[in-house]
């Protein structure tokens, strides 16, 4: 006990089937999505989507899936985290049904993402994506279940806020849209949202696992359920700091190109003034 939390182990291990059967309703929300609406709405919104490669198309459609998750559970994340009284007194067991259920809606739709990939993507993306949703999904079915630690599940949705940038660049890549302004300036809100959201809280992320582990009771906490948030969170995190790694190779890569380009306007004028 701390304070005043008290803990009735078999209560804890009870499942509240509201909570997977969410999980389901949100698999098939997002499948639906993928197979059926954003086919159909991407030929309406954007004529070029019916010359793409198939693998293009697939990978699309995933992407669209992927905005709308995260449309959906970042603003709900960043609300618990930062409001939610009684997951932030307890965050082993603290019960609060948003948490539950943004992490339900996040459940769902990894496994609809992890079909698609594992179907559609290219054997190296598939790998990548698969293991950072794997990764989710070993820590959030605990969650889903029976409950445990729904602070840091929703820490790490918090994330989702640099998906926006990081799909609408892929959009416009794959559309040939990238000389314009649009696509240099969603660059540089797409690098910074990621620093932010996913590298700069690395640390005080695990200094609140440390704290919570090192002074917090754990009753009910088996070694798996720690484990799939320790080995997850180092999984995520891991792959995060690779991908920001290729994210600032590709943003040297635009500036360099966006500076050459402007010294040759510049020669130019010069040149026709001389």
């Amino acid at each position: 006990m701390e304070g005043n939390i008290t803990y009735d182990i078999d209560e804890l291990y009870q499942i509240n089937y509201a909570y997977p059967a969410v999980a389901l309703i949100s698999w098939g929300f997002f499948t639906f999505l993928f197979l059926k609406a954003s086919p159909s709405w991407s030929k309406k919104l954007f004529p070029a989507y019916d010359s793409l490669s198939d693998n293009l198309k697939q990978d699309w459609n995933s992407r669209v899936t992927s905005l709308v998750h995260c449309a959906i559970v970042s603003p709900i994340a960043i609300y618990v985290v930062l409001a939610d009284e009684e997951v932030n007194r307890d965050p082993v067991w603290g019960y609060s049904v948003i948490s539950r259920i943004v992490m339900a809606i996040t459940e769902g739709f990894m496994l609809a993402d992890f079909l698609v990939i594992i179907k559609y993507f290219p054997l190296k993306d598939a790998i990548i994506f698969s293991f950072h949703h794997l990764a989710t999904l070993y820590p959030y079915t605990y969650n889903v279940l029976y409950g445990p630690m729904p602070y840091f599940g929703c820490f790490k949705l918090t994330t989702e806020g640099s998906t926006p940038f990081v799909n609408l660049r892929w959009f416009l890549s794959t559309l040939e849209l990238t000389d314009g302004d649009l696509y240099f300036y969603n660059g540089i809100l797409m690098t910074f949202s990621f620093f932010v959201l996913r590298i700069l809280t690395i640390i005080p992320y695990w200094i609140s696992v440390y704290r919570t582990f090192s002074t917090h009771p754990m009753p009910g906490i088996t070694p798996h359920m720690r484990n799939s948030l320790i080995f997850g969170s180092i999984a995520l995190d891991l792959l995060n700091i690779y991908w920001f790694r290729k994210m600032l190779l590709g943003a040297k890569k635009v500036m360099d190109k966006r500076n050459l380009a402007n010294e040759k306007e510049a020669k130019t004028i010069k040149d026709k003034e001389l």
